[in-house]
């Protein structure tokens, strides 16, 4: 098999999924809030992450010396708990093209963190 098209059928695909999961997460987060949203989608995610390493690996947890584990968890709490909470406050707030358009910078413009080009602080 042609690898580019490996490739090129990968980032479709990505690009679907991406798309419609905005989507869903916008319609939850104005049903449930984004802090409702980033739970669940936390919990359903550790518990498919344990899941699949219990099927693949044989064990519910890899093994990790005291200072790997302290690391994996900072990352967690920033990415997940503080970076997913804005983006999911943003699509709930903006549309799903806009946010997922404009990217990181937008995420930081609507918490209020940093302006936009023409320095403004844009409120939601």
């Amino acid at each position: 098999m042609d690898l580019n098209i490996v490739g090129e059928t990968a980032a479709i695909a990505t690009s679907c999924i991406w798309t419609i999961s905005s989507i869903f997460f916008t319609s939850a987060g104005k049903k449930i809030g984004s802090l409702g949203v980033n739970a669940y989608r936390t919990v359903m995610a550790v518990g498919f992450l344990v899941l699949t390493h219990m099927i693949l690996l044989g064990s519910f947890l890899p093994v990790a010396t005291s200072a790997q584990w302290f690391w994996m968890g900072l990352s967690g709490v920033i990415g997940l708990s503080i970076g997913d909470s804005g983006l999911f406050s943003l699509c709930s707030d903006w549309s799903p093209p806009v946010t997922s358009a404009d990217g990181f910078g937008s995420n930081l413009r609507g918490c209020g963190r940093v302006p936009d080009a023409q320095g403004n602080h844009p409120s939601i």
